[in-house]
């Protein structure tokens, strides 16, 4: 299989998927014994494990203290060995800082942050092996270790990626779009007739 082709000759993706399945989805909670809420998910071959601690005293710089609501706070990080080139990931790279950005804006609304002022809950997410959909499988796994660790959410935050096949549509349009200018240059006056054509290009495709 070319490595720009989505799917093999037999109709199978890399990972041995037909194009409309999804993904097999495991998960537990209370992989952690030090954590207030844990949590382990596999989607597909991407595995996340996610770790809850708090609500505690913020710690640290005092001016990070919100009177009225919890400072939630999200770390994304990934392990050397998540992907096939074993290379050092800082934890404060752009990729992890920007993930670390989107989980944080999730469950700051997700989480009723008004129960817990003046404290702070920390969310750490770590992706062990990377195959795709790492977002939405830390999304999947935090929602869970927060609800292994009790704290109460507005709702359950659950994430996936879809992609929509859309280039044999457009080759299709593209082609009778060109075949109807072809025709229009060859000045067919007499509307049955060009009517027939258009048909016959229609069905030709």
């Amino acid at each position: 299989m070319a490595g720009l082709e989505l799917l093999s000759d037999q109709g199978f993706r890399v990972d041995g998927r037909r194009p409309h399945e999804l993904r097999k989805i495991q998960c537990r909670l209370g992989v952690f014994g030090q954590a207030d809420g844990s949590a382990y998910l596999e989607m597909g071959n991407t595995k996340v494990l996610a770790a809850v601690y708090g609500p505690h005293e913020i710690r640290g710089s005092k001016s990070k203290v919100q009177y009225d609501k919890v400072l939630v706070n999200c770390q994304y990080s990934m392990a050397t060995f998540s992907t096939g080139d074993r290379k050092r990931r800082p934890r404060g790279d752009r990729k992890s800082q920007e993930m670390t950005i989107y989980l944080q804006q999730t469950f700051n609304a997700a989480i009723m942050t008004s129960l817990y002022p003046r404290s702070q809950i920390d969310i750490f997410v770590e992706v062990l092996q990377s195959d795709g959909g790492n977002y939405c499988a830390c999304v999947n796994a935090a929602t869970l270790a927060i609800i292994d660790a009790g704290i109460p959410i507005k709702d359950y935050v659950c994430a996936c990626s879809a992609a929509q096949f859309i280039h044999i549509y457009l080759s299709i349009y593209l082609s009778i779009y060109l075949s109807i200018k072809s025709v229009e240059r060859e000045k067919v006056y007499d509307s049955s007739q060009q009517q027939a054509i258009y048909l016959s290009i229609y069905l030709s495709i």
